[in-house]
C-alpha cells in the first residue's frame, strides 16, 4: 500500500459526511482511506459502516483531538500517510498523484514526504499556496521556506513516511501537555528529518475561516490551555513557547541527528528568531487571568536578555512562568525539556 489517507473526524454535519464521502472514492488497491470517528454520534457511525469497501473505520466514544488523530495514525498501514480535517478536502487527481510519487521517492532515503500546492478558503479571500524550497536538501533553505511563509500551518497536510510520523507523534504524545501550536512542531519535525518532494498538482483546500482573525485563534488557544489545566496567563508565552520547544527539537531531538553540530545549530537558530518576532506581537494581550501581573513580571524579565537568548536561562523563565499554573506543571515541563538542551 502506498498511501493512506487518515481522517480523524468528529463533526456530524452534511458538510462534513460530504468530505468523508469524497475522501472515501479514493479508497483503491494503492490508496487506503483510514477514517476515527470519536463523535459519539450513533447515526454517524451506522453512516460510516455503508461508506466505500476499503476504507478502515474505526467509532469511539468522545475524546480529545490529539488522541483522535494519534490513534487514527497508529491505524494506517500504508507507506506515507496524509492527514485531512473533516471540514477539508482534497483533489481526486492531487492525491493519485501523491500515491503514485510514493513509489518514485519511497527508496530514497533524503526524503521525509511529499507536498503540492494548497487552496487556502480565509473569510474574504481564497488564494493558492506553494511553499518554496523546502524540496531543498539543505534544511536551512527548507525551514526559510517554511517559517517565509506568514500564515496557517498546512504543510501539516503533506504526505509523510509513516514511520516518521508515527514517531513524530509517540513523542508528542510524551510531552507533559498537548498545546494549541503543537502542528507547527510536527512540520518542523518532518522538515528536519528531511526534503519534501513536490507533486506538480493541487493537494488539499484547507478551511481557515474560523480561525483567520486574531480573536478566533486566542480563543482556540484557550481552550486549548484550560484543557491542559493551565492558567490562561500562559498565553503569554504562547509563541515564545513554540520558540523554545522547537529550538530544543533541533538541537537536542533524534529527529535531527542526520544533521550536522552546525546545521543544527542554525536550525534551532532560525525557529526561534521567529518565534521570538511573534512572541514580541503578542505582548500586552489580557487573557483574563487573576496571575497577569506576576506573568507580566515574568515577561518583563524575559525580554531584559534581548537580543540574547540562551535556552536554559529561557527553561527556568518559563517554569518560573507555569508555576502561576502549579508547581507540578513547572518541574514537568523542566523534565521534559531539560535533556534536550545540550550542555
Amino acid at each position: 500500500m502506498r498511501l493512506s489517507i487518515v481522517i480523524p473526524t468528529h463533526r456530524d454535519t452534511i458538510k462534513a459526511r460530504a468530505r468523508l464521502l469524497w475522501a472515501a472514492s479514493w479508497a483503491s488497491d494503492d490508496i487506503e482511506v483510514v477514517i476515527r470517528d470519536n463523535s459519539g454520534s450513533a447515526a454517524k457511525r451506522t453512516w460510516l459502516a455503508e461508506l466505500q469497501p476499503g476504507c478502515r473505520i474505526v467509532s469511539v466514544e468522545p475524546c480529545s483531538a490529539h488522541t483522535n488523530y494519534t490513534e487514527a495514525v497508529r491505524l494506517a498501514s500504508a507507506d506515507f500517510v496524509l492527514f485531512q480535517s473533516d471540514d477539508d478536502a482534497g483533489f481526486d487527481r492531487g492525491i493519485r498523484a501523491i500515491a503514485e510519487a510514493v513509489s518514485t521517492v519511497s527508496a530514497d532515503a533524503s526524503v521525509s514526504g511529499l507536498t503540492g500546492a494548497y487552496v487556502l478558503e480565509e473569510q474574504h479571500v481564497s488564494h493558492v499556496l506553494a511553499y518554496a524550497g523546502v524540496e531543498s536538501p539543505d534544511v536551512v533553505q527548507r525551514l526559510e521556506g517554511y517559517l517565509g511563509y506568514q500564515g496557517p500551518n498546512v504543510i501539516f497536510y503533506s504526505a509523510i513516511r509513516r514511520r516518521l510520523a508515527m514517531e513524530a507523534f509517540d513523542f508528542m504524545e510524551r510531552h507533559p501537555f498537548q498545546l494549541p501550536f503543537h502542528d507547527n512542531l510536527f512540520s518542523l519535525i518532518y522538515l528536519l528529518a528531511g526534503r519534501l518532494a513536490k507533486v506538480n498538482r493541487l493537494t488539499v483546500i484547507y478551511d481557515n475561516a474560523n480561525w483567520d482573525t486574531a480573536t478566533a485563534g486566542v480563543e482556540n488557544d484557550l481552550r486549548y490551555y484550560r484543557a491542559a489545566g493551565l492558567d490562561p496567563v500562559v498565553r503569554q508565552l504562547h509563541w515564545l513557547l513554540c520558540g523554545f520547544e522547537g529550538a530544543c527539537i533541533a538541537l537536542g531531538s533524534p529527529f535531527s541527528a542526520g544533521l550536522s553540530p552546525a546545521q543544527r545549530q542554525m536550525a534551532a537558530q532560525k525557529w526561534l528568531e521567529l518565534m521570538i518576532r511573534r512572541f514580541a506581537g503578542d505582548r500586552g494581550r489580557n487573557d483574563g487571568s487573576a496571575h497577569l501581573a506576576a506573568g507580566n513580571a515574568i515577561v518583563d524579565r524575559i525580554w531584559d536578555s534581548f537580543p540574547t537568548f540562551a535556552l536554559p536561562q529561557l527553561l527556568d523563565d518559563i517554569c518560573a512562568h507555569l508555576t502561576l499554573s502549579s508547581d507540578d506543571h513547572a518541574a514537568r515541563y523542566r523534565a521534559f525539556w531539560a535533556p534536550m538542551i545540550p550542555a
